[in-house]
């Protein structure tokens, strides 16, 4: 069951924060090999967000949680994958952060 959570900076509308969940999930269901149906994405866009001494319009941070382990070279690719996906939202890549949580089973509760 991984769990998205996705912060930025950009302001999109509702239609765009729907259209961008999906997308960020079928992403998800590829690169960690989980069905598409068990993946959850939450989205909250035009927060303050700063990055040195000023802030940014076009940052992002993207919290992955799962049960088990992400092999390190999927690790070693989803930015890349994340970042192309997010150019076309206004999320420069450099400005885009990725948190991984790999957790035992016994760490998740769900009906």
């Amino acid at each position: 069951m991984p769990s998205i959570k996705f912060e930025t900076s950009v302001v999109l509308s509702k239609e765009a924060e729907q259209k961008l969940a999906l997308e960020i999930a079928t992403l998800a269901s590829l690169e960690l090999n989980k069905p598409l149906e068990v993946v959850q994405v939450r989205i909250q866009s035009a927060m303050t967000v700063s990055f040195g001494n000023s802030c940014r319009t076009n940052s992002a941070f993207l919290h992955l949680a799962l049960i088990g382990k992400i092999a390190p070279e999927v690790k070693a690719e989803l930015p890349k994958k994340f970042a192309a996906l997010l150019k076309e939202y206004g999320v420069e890549e450099k400005y885009l952060f990725l948190h991984y949580t790999e957790t035992a089973p016994d760490a998740w509760g769900w009906l």
